[in-house]
């Protein structure tokens, strides 16, 4: 928060936050303090005279020493001092802190601009006790005071969470956020009925995800693994067997294949899909081959909310349907670690 008393650092920082390389509004720590070597600072063309004050300010609030412990930290992890000939772990190698705005505009579509006072909200909540509100800090006539926060209070007032990063952050639009058998589709290819090839495989066996309305955050406002934006994974379940079902008990643990499709939505976009009952066009196609025989080709389908760190195991359950006018019932244990704090959507 020290850093915000430094303008042009702060214009910076602003700057950066509205690129659309990432998923959502944030910037890397790791980019503010290597823009020669930043991909973001490449794409988003920092304007010279802003290039680089942040970093700038960063060093010299370090060289000033009022930071003990900070001087510290930079000083056993090697801070400044890379060397293209060593391979050898610096500060940046671990820096995984992001500055994140969770809505660029108030709740009238008013942009917030870098001449408003932001209020700074630390997601210093264990997982465990992950919140819907939060402590921010803003600096008025010279002094810091304490507000708390939560989403409707982004909406209103210009709010940059500090937050940890386990993992990447995803590269927009998509990046690496699917298997190879998913193709995307434009709106007027997308056949909307269901793929049924005659009475002897009565059964679908195309599966489209098409318009996509959310209109519940499904993570909280701070929290050190799970905060952010939805990211949600869309994944079919393809045993690699062909499974008879005679109401046995099936275990599949490590079999499956799992082909998944990321989608990310921004805070603003679920208040949006929210409030105007607006829909997201994705398009995504999954692969033909979801036939049933005799014997039967086991599919699942599920989604959920990807977190960075906690996992919870998923069961389908028992099953039962009709094949060539006879019931059929299983029970289809498919036990699934997935990194999730939420319940399956």
């Amino acid at each position: 928060m020290q850093l915000s008393k430094d303008r042009k650092a702060y214009k910076e920082l602003f700057y950066l936050l509205h690129n659309d390389l990432y998923a959502d509004n944030y910037v890397k720590l790791k980019d503010l303090l290597d823009p020669d070597n930043s991909l973001l600072y490449n794409k988003m063309k920092v304007p010279e005279e802003l290039k680089g004050a942040f970093k700038n300010a960063f060093n010299a609030i370090n060289n000033s020493q009022n930071y003990p412990n900070l001087n510290y930290l930079l000083s056993r992890n090697n801070y400044q001092q890379r060397s293209s000939a060593v391979n050898q772990p610096d500060f940046l190698d671990s820096a995984d802190l992001a500055y994140y705005m969770p809505y660029p505009e108030d709740e009238n579509g008013q942009a917030f601009t870098d001449q408003d006072n932001p209020t700074y909200v630390p997601t210093v909540i264990e997982d465990e006790n992950r919140a819907d509100y939060g402590y921010g800090y803003k600096e008025e006539n010279g002094q810091w005071n304490t507000y708390i926060t939560d989403d409707n209070y982004a909406q209103q007032n210009s709010t940059i969470q500090v937050t940890t990063l386990i993992g990447e952050i995803h590269i927009n639009p998509n990046g690496d956020n699917q298997d190879d058998d998913i193709t995307i589709i434009p709106p007027d290819q997308a056949t909307y009925c269901a793929n049924f090839r005659g009475d002897d495989h009565p059964y679908n066996h195309l599966v489209i995800l098409g318009h996509l309305q959310l209109t519940e955050q499904l993570d909280p406002w701070v929290g050190l693994y799970n905060s952010g934006g939805s990211e949600l994974i869309f994944l079919r379940i393809d045993s690699e067997e062909l499974i008879p079902l005679d109401g046995q008990h099936i275990e599949l643990t490590t079999g499956q294949v799992a082909r998944y499709f990321r989608v990310d939505l921004r805070r603003r976009e679920i208040k949006k899909m929210r409030r105007d009952n607006t829909f997201k066009w994705i398009g995504a196609q999954w692969d033909i081959n979801w036939e049933c025989s005799e014997p039967v080709h086991e599919q699942g389908f599920l989604v959920y909310e990807l977190d960075n760190r906690r996992e919870f195991h998923f069961d389908f359950g028992e099953i039962s349907f009709e094949l060539n006018s006879q019931n059929i019932s299983a029970d289809i244990d498919i036990t699934l670690e997935l990194p999730s704090g939420d319940d399956v959507v």
